[in-house]
């Protein structure tokens, strides 16, 4: 289902609302942002979902530790590993989860916002989406040390951003991002399982669009 809300596109899964292959979500999120950032008009905001588990990883981590770390963490060897088209660590997903992608033109944004000013203001709009639903979170700022800290870490759930989305001290919202010439993508999963998906849907498509 497609719909324009504001200057955003609204996707919300192919197929029917049918979860489509791991494959093909990251290939979807890679044309959305090459297309775009050949003719940057609407902004894009995809919801997906996944049919079965599976693993995606960040562009440059190397395939054989994803599959080491994953298969360590009770991961079956028969899921699927897909490489993203943005960085960050790998991430375990499942039929529950619900995972959306952003591309949007640099042009909503201030000439002079850093990449990390663009990633705090559409965390701001995600945290907000959670506080709504009922869900308190707080977006709180890691410490050099804390940063230095857990930087090597390869999982995703507990890879560190300057700026994470907290529910007491678990990380519940995990984003990567690539940066082109005129757009920026960015992929995020939410880390929770006690919560309405459809609720949080419809406020991340009100705060991001109202607000970006």
């Amino acid at each position: 289902m497609q719909r324009i809300i504001n200057d955003f596109l609204i996707i919300e899964n192919e197929s029917d609302d049918i979860a489509v292959s791991a494959t093909f979500n990251m290939e979807k999120d890679t044309e959305l942002f090459s297309n775009l950032e050949v003719e940057p008009s609407n902004a894009c905001l995809r919801f997906y979902t996944w049919p079965k588990t599976c693993v995606t990883y960040g562009f440059n981590q190397d395939l054989s530790e994803v599959k080491a770390i994953s298969f360590g963490l009770g991961v079956p060897e028969t899921v699927d590993f897909v490489r993203r088209p943005t960085g960050g660590g790998l991430v375990i997903h499942s039929p529950e989860d619900l995972t959306y992608s952003l591309v949007v033109p640099l042009r909503f944004f201030p000439a002079d916002y850093s990449l990390l000013s663009i990633y705090y203001k559409i965390s701001e709009q995600i945290n907000r989406s959670l506080n709504s639903i009922g869900i308190y979170s707080e977006l709180r700022r890691n410490s050099k040390q804390e940063f230095s800290d857990k930087r090597i870490n390869p999982v995703c759930a507990d890879f560190p951003a300057k700026y994470e989305i907290m529910l007491g001290d678990q990380k519940i919202v995990g984003s990567a991002q690539k940066k082109g010439k005129k757009v920026l993508l960015q992929q995020t999963q939410i880390f929770l399982n006690d919560y309405s998906r459809e609720d949080l849907k419809n406020a991340i498509i009100k705060n991001i669009t109202d607000s970006i």
